[in-house]
């Protein structure tokens, strides 16, 4: 019966062409008695006379089949019981197969690569950064778009970004030199030779070493060990030390030579680590420059300048449940060792004692609370990372991501006490079941703490954003400190990760502590950071022909800790690719602009101090 009714369709089928072609042939012989038009239109007309009727054959060739195999089906189902079983069993076989795909296609996949972002626990909601949601089931590192992030692998190259020049991502100094034969871009003979055009700032008039020391110098045993190091000498009188040490009672740039000799402070550099209006306000004067907001990049917690009717008002805007705030005061001797700073979960209260907003009001900044913390064993932690300006003529920084700082209490979210919310040394310290080796962890005890959790593989990640949002930090206020031949200085930020992995800088500190409490990797950090510190500003200042450091490389002290080349003014006269655009480099896509608050003029953020500067230590 099948073969027959095949045949029989067959047989239509060539008649149905037959009648086709019949018809193509006296349309053809019709169009020819019609006037040729130009030879260009002509075969343009020909070619789709020719494509119409083939493509409509072909088509009713494969409906009238269609329709010869629907028919012959539905015959043998109805007439046939042993037809009619076979097609349901292959269609349950079927049904089976699909459900088993669909299982495996969810289950997820052990093969990926490359940074993973942990959620915030089993089926949580994965989110891009800074609380956007994510477009895509596979997001990025950090789970934010790839745009211009580097993959963070030991080994490779990240010569895309401007920061982040030549390869850099060694744990040892023995890998960093035997990587840094092969990896360092080559220069042209012109840009070579501008790199080397630095100017000799300080001449000493003594070649022996001498260091002057006030009465009271913040850690001053960590700086002896590196003066006795490096064979330099104490001097009681002023005017013949080579170094000024800053200290009580304070030394002011007026009672030195400038050229002569060196002194560790760097004249308003509190514009980024002292007064927190001032740091908030230098920020977004300077980001607005690159053409967006900073608030739009979401590197730090939404933070409102209470002193600014408009900032104020947009403060209490907000319901007054329903989000936690910080609340950090701005007055003289308070931002520090955890004093001035509280936490409060309800805005009515403050919306009373406050009143209405009005001009410096209120000496006080409010920073939304991060209420998703990446937490260290349930715990809360932050991050306090280096900053070291070895030069002003030109400007020479350098990095270091420091280590964690972790608060002993058992993480609550709704709590608004000291001891649970703030991780700062000075507060921790005052619990009874204190111990320093469980209040701080070096950096590299965190990075691997982060790869057991399954929370990163490479994680270098997280140092790229310190990095970069490091050097934005001191980028902004470079209109501001003073230059001076001789002057250098460590400065202290401060950060915070949420549980996407995304970095927060909360603020920064122009003394901060480097004493060693009593743990051993951290004299050894701190020994090298100084250490280098002296070594690297000497050379400089006195023999810049002989410095040879490019952005993204390192400086290794005995211990292997190290200060990374951040910024360098000079090199960046040489080379324009080297210059650092926050808007490129940290805003993420795909986030809508946020509106900038009304600034006001820079004037009005004067600095703490005559230098801008306060005298803190944390």
């Amino acid at each position: 019966l099948f073969r027959s009714v095949l045949a029989t369709t067959r047989l239509q089928v060539a008649a149905k062409t037959m009648s086709l072609d019949t018809a193509v042939k006296e349309k053809k012989k019709k169009s020819t008695t019609t006037k040729r038009k130009k030879k260009s239109s002509s075969s343009k007309t020909d070619a789709k006379g020719k494509k119409g009727p083939e493509w409509r054959r072909q088509l009713d060739q494969v409906i009238m089949t269609v329709q010869v195999h629907a028919t012959e089906a539905s015959h043998n189902f109805q007439t046939n019981p042993v037809y009619r079983k076979r097609v349901l069993t292959y269609a349950a076989a079927a049904l089976v197969c699909l459900v088993l795909l669909a299982f495996v296609g969810q289950s997820p996949s052990t093969g990926s690569t490359g940074l993973r972002v942990a959620a915030a626990g089993k089926g949580a909601a994965r989110t891009s950064r800074r609380g956007a949601v994510a477009k895509s089931a596979t997001p990025g590192p950090l789970g934010v778009p790839k745009r211009d992030r580097e993959r963070a692998e030991p080994g490779f190259d990240v010569s895309g970004s401007d920061l982040l020049s030549v390869k850099r991502r060694y744990g040892t100094r023995a890998e960093y030199e035997k990587a840094q034969k092969s990896a360092r871009q080559k220069l042209g003979s012109r840009e070579e030779q501008c790199y080397k055009e630095m100017p000799v700032q300080v001449r000493r008039d003594s070649a022996k070493f001498s260091v002057y020391q006030p009465r009271k110098v913040f850690d001053l045993p960590v700086l002896q060990r590196a003066h006795k190091n490096l064979g330099w000498v104490e001097e009681t009188d002023l005017k013949k030390a080579s170094l000024a040490l800053k200290g009580v009672p304070r030394v002011v740039f007026r009672q030195l030579k400038e050229g002569k000799q060196y002194y560790d402070m760097v004249a308003s550099l509190g514009r980024i680590g002292s007064k927190k209006k001032t740091q908030l306000s230098t920020l977004r004067n300077h980001v607005r420059k690159f053409k967006c907001s900073f608030e739009s990049l979401h590197i730090q917690p939404r933070s409102y300048d209470m002193n600014r009717p408009t900032d104020c008002q947009k403060f209490f805007a907000h319901e007054d449940k329903g989000k936690m705030w910080v609340l950090k005061s701005c007055k003289s001797g308070e931002g520090s060792k955890g004093m001035g700073i509280s936490v409060i979960d309800d805005l009515g209260p403050t919306r009373q004692e406050w009143g209405t907003c009005q001009e410096n009001a209120f000496n006080y900044v409010a920073q939304e609370y991060i209420e998703q913390p990446l937490l260290l064993i349930n715990r809360k932690f932050d991050m306090r990372a280096y900053l070291f300006v070895a030069s002003t003529k030109p400007y020479i920084v350098y990095f270091n991501p420091g280590y964690i700082r972790r608060s002993l209490a058992l993480y609550k979210p709704t709590s608004t006490e000291k001891n649970d919310v703030l991780t700062n040394y000075h507060v921790q310290m005052t619990r009874n079941d204190f111990t320093p080796g469980d209040a701080m962890w070096n950096f590299p005890q965190f990075i691997q703490y982060l790869k057991d959790q399954g929370l990163c593989e490479a994680c270098g990640d997280v140092e790229i954003q310190l990095a970069k949002i490091s050097k934005l930090v001191f980028d902004a206020g470079r209109s501001y400190y003073k230059r001076w031949s001789g002057s250098f200085q460590i400065v202290g930020l401060d950060f915070m990760m949420d549980t996407f992995l995304n970095v927060m800088f909360i603020e920064g500190n122009v003394s901060p502590g480097i004493g060693n409490h009593g743990l051993k990797w951290k004299r050894e950090l701190m020994d090298d950071l100084v250490t280098i510190m002296y070594e690297q500003t000497t050379l400089i200042h006195e023999r810049p022909q002989e410095y040879d450091l490019r952005i993204g490389e390192r400086v290794y002290g005995q211990f292997n800790n190290y200060w990374e080349l951040i910024v360098n003014e000079h090199h960046e006269k040489c080379n324009k690719a080297v210059k650092f655009d926050p808007c490129k480099e940290l805003k993420v896509e795909g986030l809508a602009e946020e509106e900038e608050p009304d600034l006001g003029s820079p004037a009005d953020d004067a600095g703490a101090g005559d230098d801008g500067d306060a005298d803190e230590e944390d």
